[in-house]
C-alpha cells in the first residue's frame, strides 16, 4: 500500500509546486514587459471526502471509508492601468439638461448671476424676463 504524505513538501504535492514555480516566473517576466508594478499570485486547495464503501486492506471486504480528492488551483492576476484624470468644463458649474436641438442630455453652464438682468443668450426663459422688465 502506497500512501501520500499530506505536505506542500511531499509527493502529493510535485506538480502543484511546479505549476507555482512557472507561474511565478512567467508572471515576473510578463510584468517587466508589459512594466506593470503590481501582481497577485494565488492558490486554492480544495478537499473533497466522499463517503463510500470501500474494499478492506485485510480482508478484501467492503467497509465504510472515503473517496479523497486533493485538487489545486493557482492563478496570477496582473493589472494593466493607463489612467488619465479631468473634468469636463474645466472648473465650471453645470447642469445636466436636455437640449432640444441636439437631441441628447447636455451640460448647461451654471452662471452666478449678479443682477436679475444678466443672462446668457441662447437661455429664452433669461431672454423673456429681460424683455419684460426691460
Amino acid at each position: 500500500m502506497s500512501t501520500l504524505p499530506l505536505i506542500v513538501e511531499g509527493e502529493a504535492f510535485n506538480d502543484y509546486r511546479t505549476d507555482l514555480n512557472e507561474l511565478l516566473q512567467q508572471t515576473v517576466a510578463r510584468m517587466l514587459a508589459k512594466k506593470t508594478t503590481a501582481a497577485e499570485i494565488s492558490t486554492k486547495i480544495s478537499i473533497d471526502l466522499t463517503d463510500q464503501m470501500i474494499p478492506d486492506e485485510m480482508t478484501g471486504e467492503l467497509k465504510a471509508g472515503n473517496i479523497s480528492k486533493v485538487k489545486y488551483k493557482i492563478s496570477a492576476k496582473m493589472t494593466v492601468k493607463d489612467e488619465r484624470g479631468g473634468r469636463a468644463g474645466e472648473n465650471k458649474e453645470y447642469e445636466m439638461r436636455w437640449d432640444q436641438k441636439t437631441g441628447c442630455y447636455a451640460l448647461a453652464e451654471i452662471h452666478s448671476q449678479t443682477s436679475l438682468f444678466d443672462y446668457d443668450k441662447d437661455d429664452e426663459l433669461v431672454s423673456d424676463l429681460k424683455r419684460i422688465y426691460e
